[in-house]
């Protein structure tokens, strides 16, 4: 495509060269299905290399969104109350120093795991705009860990637990720490897995608690039915292979979806009906699915959709209603200056191709990095999926058509829902998108970078 870029190619030409990528592209018609409705992406300086990589978890409740830091330092406080306009409405930054990997809220408190010795900050967040620190759980309160790598917050019987492992895989419990009075943190329990694996992250439901080993070859199983007087215990362990970065659990919690962190990682469906003989049926990586990127992060499951953060690939959406075969019924590309541009970015960077096949020039040379896309929370409704970008931050995405028949558009660039065509025009080196409907149209011009 270098001689699109040097504005080679007539328009006539380019504009056959795209009807061409396009009848290459099965699932051109997914981009169409989900909406960016809003990007917050706060100003501050990465610590780390490369300094793209800045921002980290995230999580919601009502109207308030958090955001931990990786690059950055601190967690950003978001005032979602107008998803189409969301706005920072605290920086919190004690110290100027806490890499918060970690943020969660719920209710009117945030906790705030760092990964850098400064433990969990349990903060009021009534006033969004006004934080107030409630209290801190650390190895001097609650004997909890300095350092945090993943982290939830869970309640039973009226008790509040913070579970949290450690920041290192060479540190290997995960502790269970009673934070119902957020000034008097208790330790409970501890919890470390039979073949000392370190686990990555931990998934609730119901009564059970699923493990991601990511040093060794397991997933397991944990009773926590009655943490007032039992520790974990564990029913079954599910071997897998190393790199196990999280799961989750259909909802009716007969199938466990896993995802593995690492070069054309995977997400694995096992069933586990009996939870004595859990079984893998099903593997899903990047090829199938006709995507690039590094390897897919989170999983996330709201009724019969399963969301999957894939790092270069954004989130990807899988229907479950046959949770044993997910099918993919959208998309949204959060890493786009280097691969699939939409109207949500600056024209000035678009090339045209990528959008149409999500780098197809690429799919044989898969990242060997981390950009893109890190979480996603869909559990505020399927207009207001919160989507987190290690370099963009905060986004906001319209997902609540991924279930309708895809409309038989050729090229939607602009996201209007209408077929777009493309024009090059040599003389200002511009080129032109145009937007037709029977009601008007409308068009968007970007130069050709590097011109």
């Amino acid at each position: 495509m270098k001689e699109i870029r040097n504005g080679i190619l007539s328009g006539s030409i380019v504009v056959a060269g795209l009807f061409i990528l396009l009848t290459m592209c099965a699932d051109v018609s997914l981009g169409q299905k989900v909406r960016l409705r809003a990007e917050l992406t706060p100003n501050c300086q990465s610590f780390v290399s490369p300094s793209r990589w800045m921002f980290a978890d995230l999580y919601a409740d009502g109207n308030i969104a958090v955001q931990g830091t990786y690059g950055c330092r601190g967690a950003f406080i978001y005032d979602i109350s107008n998803p189409d306009k969301p706005v920072l409405a605290n920086w919190y930054n004690p110290g100027s120093n806490q890499q918060f990997l970690e943020a969660i809220v719920v209710g009117n408190r945030a906790y705030f795991g760092s990964g850098n010795g400064g433990g969990v900050h349990i903060v009021d967040v009534s006033d969004p705009y006004h934080p107030v620190l409630l209290g801190t759980v650390d190895s001097g309160h609650g004997n909890g860990w300095n350092s945090i790598h993943e982290m939830m917050i869970y309640d039973q019987a009226g008790v509040r637990y913070l579970i949290e492992n450690f920041n290192s895989t060479g540190t290997l419990p995960v502790k269970f720490i009673n934070i119902s009075d957020p000034t008097a943190p208790v330790f409970k329990y501890q919890y470390v897995p039979s073949d000392n694996g370190w686990i990555h992250a931990m998934h609730i439901r119901g009564n059970r608690m699923f493990t991601s080993e990511y040093s060794t070859n397991g997933l397991e199983i944990l009773d926590i039915s009655n943490l007032a007087t039992q520790a974990p215990t564990l029913i079954k362990r599910i071997l897998s292979n190393t790199t196990n970065h999280s799961t989750w659990t259909s909802e009716d919690g007969n199938y466990l979806y896993s995802c593995r962190e690492t070069q054309d990682g995977d997400v694995r469906v096992y069933d586990i009906h009996d939870v004595n003989n859990p079984f893998l049926v099903r593997t899903i990586k990047a090829g199938d699915i006709g995507i690039n990127a590094h390897t897919p992060h989170n999983p996330v499951v709201m009724g019969n959709k399963l969301y999957v953060s894939w790092y270069q690939a954004g989130i990807q959406i899988f229907d479950i209603s046959d949770p044993s075969n997910p099918r993919r019924i959208g998309q949204y590309d959060t890493f786009q200056n280097a691969y699939a541009p939409s109207a949500k970015r600056s024209l000035a960077d678009a090339e045209p191709w990528d959008l149409i096949c999500g780098a197809a020039n690429l799919q044989n040379a898969l990242p060997t990095d981390y950009d893109g896309d890190w979480a996603v929370f869909p559990f505020l409704g399927e207009d207001k999926v919160i989507a987190g970008d290690l370099t963009s931050g905060l986004l906001i995405l319209d997902a609540s058509k991924v279930s309708q028949p895809a409309k038989n558009i050729v090229a939607d660039f602009d996201g209007d829902g209408r077929t777009d065509v493309s024009v090059y025009t040599p003389s200002t080196g511009n080129w032109q998108i145009q937007s037709s409907s029977t009601s008007g149209s409308s068009s968007v011009s970007w130069g050709i970078p590097g011109d």
